[in-house]
């Protein structure tokens, strides 16, 4: 999972675009990833539950108390990202077990959100600190 959220028409090519009011989503989804969407907002998770567990959980966790039903069935083996549509507001969860990791990066331009760190770091240009090496 990848999710780039950044200013308008500064979001790198990509054929996965979500706009809102003040920013863009520009997202890429690995085989195990799941995205959902519904009338208030767009679900990106990745677990390593079963796949008829996940979707048994989200039928029910998509309906209720939609961040605190994720978390519960979730919790222990998941990383998911909430956005939602009206308010634009952003929820990201990691489990607590760390198996389903999740990195982030954010500068003035763009808010960043992976399960893989490689992937943003060949995301953003980086220099290398020469005073911190001895």
């Amino acid at each position: 999972m990848y999710l780039n959220f950044s200013k308008k028409d500064e979001t790198k090519h990509s054929k996965n675009i979500i706009s809102f009011n003040t920013y863009q989503l520009s997202y890429e989804l690995e085989k195990k990833d799941i995205f959902k969407e519904t009338e208030d907002y767009y679900l990106f998770l990745r677990s390593n539950y079963a796949e008829s567990y996940t979707e048994e959980q989200l039928l029910f966790s998509l309906k209720n108390d939609v961040e605190k039903q994720l978390f519960k069935a979730f919790g222990s083996d998941g990383f998911w990202v909430l956005v939602y549509k009206k308010s634009e507001k952003i929820v990201l969860s990691r489990n607590f077990n760390g198996l389903c990791i999740g990195y982030y990066y954010k500068d003035d331009k763009q808010f960043i959100v992976s399960s893989n760190m490689h992937k943003i770091a060949s995301n953003i240009k980086t220099s290398l600190n020469k005073n911190s090496i001895y």
